[in-house]
């Protein structure tokens, strides 16, 4: 009836995150859904070498991605500001963010954290590895949760895909 990973809407009327979370701009990813197709990207915690070597990785598919017609919308678990300083190198902060601290998205779109052998399993130190060249900063976030991109049309996911480790790269 639901699609894998998506909660059933809340009887009591409460809103969907997907419905009452916004971007800087004041903007939805079921209202952006309305007008095209969202690539919704959940980080993990930001300042970390794994999370910048996706970013990275975002950034180089870019120009694919919006040129495709898809949207992209990047999910944290930090604050506008810090988002904003950590998306500049990569030359994503206009795209837009939503800040998450409470983890609703990550929850409503079924993103589970990585057990500690996955955390500190060779996927993992490969993804650190590969961002080495970025550094590493403050932790903003959950450093075990996963990531997943969700594309989103007309306020439902048609596709999705979820890392099974934390050094998992998506196909943009």
């Amino acid at each position: 009836m639901f699609r894998e990973g998506l909660r059933p809407p809340d009887p009591f009327g409460e809103r969907a995150p997907v419905e009452s979370l916004t971007t800087q701009d004041g903007m939805t990813i079921a209202s952006l859904s309305r007008l095209g197709t969202v690539c919704v990207l959940c980080l993990p915690a930001l300042g970390l070498r794994r999370t910048r070597a996706l970013l990275d990785h975002v950034a180089s598919r870019r120009l694919d991605l919006e040129g495709g017609g898809l949207r992209l919308v990047l999910v944290h678990m930090a604050g506008d500001a810090r988002a904003h300083e950590e998306f500049e190198p990569f030359d994503l902060h206009y795209v837009a963010r939503i800040s998450d601290p409470e983890r609703a998205l990550y929850e409503h779109f079924g993103l589970a954290r990585a057990t500690w052998m996955e955390s500190v399993g060779l996927n993992a130190w490969k993804a650190a590895w590969a961002g080495r060249k970025h550094g590493a900063g403050d932790v903003a976030g959950e450093p075990d949760r996963l990531h997943g991109v969700f594309h989103v049309a007309e306020g439902a996911v048609v596709d999705e895909w979820r890392a099974s480790a934390p050094g998992d790269l998506p196909e943009l």
